[in-house]
């Protein structure tokens, strides 16, 4: 059965890397709400939040909602209770209900002379008939005034999450998606579907303005097809049961692609827009799966064959560099462009595989799309019949598949979703162990050694290493091998045995700074700090702009009581970066620690100049205050550092 989860068609890939960002921050940000003594302490821990989008804002508090801790809670109820965004506070509080469902309640109360209603007032009949004839009038006006874009991805948006009145609101009162019903009527054959269908976790893959399209499509008389006519392609996902009643709606589409482990399917419109009393609303809508089904194979090529070209453009026209110093309106235009591009290009081939299904490099250009974007789910729907539809490279194909269900397996380990995660994982263990029943090779065992690494299965873990020792030609191959045993000694505590493994590895591999910071982190154990210092050293000389192994060196100086040291290595890594607020955070706590809150302040406020909206810096100045009216500790913590920790990977 479809899992049943809700996602805003509107939040841009922008809109989720900035969400994701104050996400992985989240428990500091709610460390900051505890320490807070007074409202503007609060409104700092906040800012950053508060400055987010309202997209933003609602996808993170989605993102916390399926998270099983108090911090997560804390943190919604202060977005519920101060975020400026009316949207934003309301899906704060569902997922803060979402939360309490599952026993877990805010332990953060706002200051006493914060005037904020933790306990809301029940309303009184007329104040309720108010609010809610208030509210009904905003949402008139909020569907009269979006923008063309907006129409399309909130009835998308609506339509999933069972707001079946706006999605009917959404239509022209002559589209022939009403099917000429009443409102009730749609509503209710609607609701029909959704309990057979169980939609739900809606995902967005792009949504692309074209020019309107000449055709007999007719239209009410007195349109203007130039002026008052827009057209939006668009692409999305969401995972739903499978109902003969999904035939009988007019608005969805047929799926073109689906996923069975999931029951994800890929759907592809296009919706064409008419002015109606001074308002854009939906006149019909093209089901582009359908469409593509109908065109030839040559065709078909033809379309991609010109999507792939302007991702191969701009590839030999832009590199890294180019990337990284467009503006934000540019990047937002060119993902655009390459996202619609890639689901359109995906579109036209699945009707191709439709027409040829035994076509092998049909599912290979598609899979190797995919992958390149992260698209996992949609990847694993080429992979998977490329592994058992066709014996020639059947255990490549076994190999591949295992990889991509491991990294699809992360991310919902990410989301919370626990048994689905573990699912994939069994069936990765299971492509690959089948994949080395047809032809034993080096790779299979390494990623069945990571597999049982992450689950400390050691001993199974090193068994694969050795095996893939024995089969490796490939100098890389042999330093990834050599790096895994490496690991599994330090977890054994065998450090001897480690350094030798990392030692192999340098030798093989000596241009990696990670390569070097193994090695010291082995000399560390070995209680060696000299060669620790000397390997960290070697990797700044590799890496200098990393602010974290500045930081790793700091804290292996404060491990073995050279407290100056520690200092000095921040500020080495400060002057080869001067414009790093993460260092200065770095050092700031170090003078924190020590008692020296007059140069904790300087290098806070250093902080705060170099980015102002760091999640770090309004907490860290909210524990600074906090500092300055308590005795310190008697022991020195130890910073954390700001960057999540991980698991060794391939390299």
């Amino acid at each position: 059965m479809a899992k049943k989860k809700h996602q805003s068609l509107q939040v841009s890939q922008e809109d989720k890397t900035q969400a994701q960002r104050v996400f992985e921050q989240y428990h500091q940000i709610a460390e900051g709400l505890r320490l807070s003594t007074t409202r503007e302490q609060v409104e700092a821990a906040l800012a950053e939040i508060n400055s987010m989008t309202e997209p933003a804002q609602v996808a993170l508090s989605k993102a916390l909602a399926k998270e099983r801790h108090t911090d997560a809670a804390d943190v919604l109820l202060a977005i519920n209770e101060l975020s400026p965004v009316k949207g934003a506070r309301k899906e704060a509080r569902r997922s803060l209900i979402q939360l309490q469902g599952a026993k877990i309640n805010p332990q953060w109360h706002p200051p006493v002379d914060q005037p904020l209603a933790l306990v809301p007032q029940t309303p009184t009949l007329d104040e309720d008939k108010n609010e809610y004839v208030d509210e009904e009038n905003e949402d008139y006006t909020a569907l009269r005034d979006l923008s063309p874009q907006d129409v399309v991805t909130t009835f998308v948006e609506s339509w999933v999450n069972d707001d079946y009145d706006t999605a009917y609101d959404l239509l022209s009162n002559n589209s022939p998606l009403r099917e000429g019903f009443s409102l009730d009527e749609w509503v209710e054959r609607r609701e029909e579907w959704a309990n057979a269908a169980n939609q739900g976790d809606l995902v967005p893959d792009f949504i692309h303005e074209r020019e309107p399209q000449k055709s007999g499509l007719w239209l009410p008389s007195g349109v203007d097809r130039s002026s008052d006519m827009k057209e939006f392609e668009a692409g999305w996902s969401i995972e739903m049961d499978p109902t003969p009643l999904s035939d009988t709606l007019p608005e969805l589409p047929k799926a073109i692609a689906v996923y069975e482990e999931t029951q994800r399917h890929w759907f592809w419109a296009t919706f064409t827009l008419i002015q109606e009393q001074d308002a854009w609303r939906i006149q019909s809508m093209v089901d582009e799966g359908t469409a593509a089904q109908r065109l030839s194979v040559e065709e078909l090529q033809k379309n991609i064959e010109e999507l792939d070209r302007y991702l191969l453009e701009f590839r030999q026209k832009y590199n890294l560099e180019d990337v990284q110093r467009f503006s934000e309106a540019d990047t937002e235009h060119f993902a655009d462009e390459i996202y619609s591009r890639l689901f359109r290009a995906a579109g036209c081939t699945d009707a191709l595989i439709k027409k040829m299904p035994l076509e092998r490099e049909l599912y290979e250009e598609a899979s190797g799309r995919m992958i390149v974007f992260k698209q996992f789910e949609r990847c694993l729907v080429y992979l998977e019949p490329l592994a058992w539809r066709f014996e020639e490279n059947r255990a490549l194909y076994l190999t591949r598949m295992a990889e991509v269900q491991l990294s699809l397996s992360e991310k919902y380990f990410d989301e919370g979703d626990d048994e689905r995660a573990m699912r994939l994982q069994e069936r990765a263990e299971e492509a690959l162990k089948e994949s080395l029943l047809i032809e034993d090779k080096p790779e299979p065992h390494i990623t069945l050694a990571e597999l049982y690494i992450e689950d400390d299965r050691l001993d199974e873990a090193e068994e694969h290493l050795l095996q893939a020792k024995a089969l490796a030609t490939e100098q890389s191959q042999v330093a990834h091998i050599e790096l895994h045993l490496g690991e599994i000694a330090m977890e054994r505590e065998q450090y001897e045995e480690a350094l030798s493994h990392y030692q192999r590895v340098a030798e093989l591999e000596p241009d990696h700074p990670d390569t070097w910071v193994d090695l010291a982190k082995a000399y560390e154990e070995l209680d060696d700090p000299e060669e620790a210092e000397a390997n960290y050293r070697h990797a700044i000389e590799l890496q200098p702009d990393n602010g974290d192994l500045y930081y790793d060196l700091s804290k292996m100086f404060t491990k073995f009581n050279q407290p100056e040291k520690a200092i000095e290595a921040i500020e080495e890594g400060l002057s080869a970066n001067p414009d790093s607020a993460v260092l200065c955070i770095y050092l700031a706590t170090m003078y924190l620690d020590s008692g020296d809150y007059r140069q904790a302040e300087v290098f806070l406020n250093k902080a705060a100049r170099l980015d102002p909206d760091a999640p770090y810096v309004q907490m860290f100045r909210s524990v600074l205050n906090m500092a300055k009216f308590v005795p310190a500790s008697s022991s020195t913590p130890t910073p954390r550092k700001l960057s999540r920790s991980k698991k060794k990977k391939r390299r």
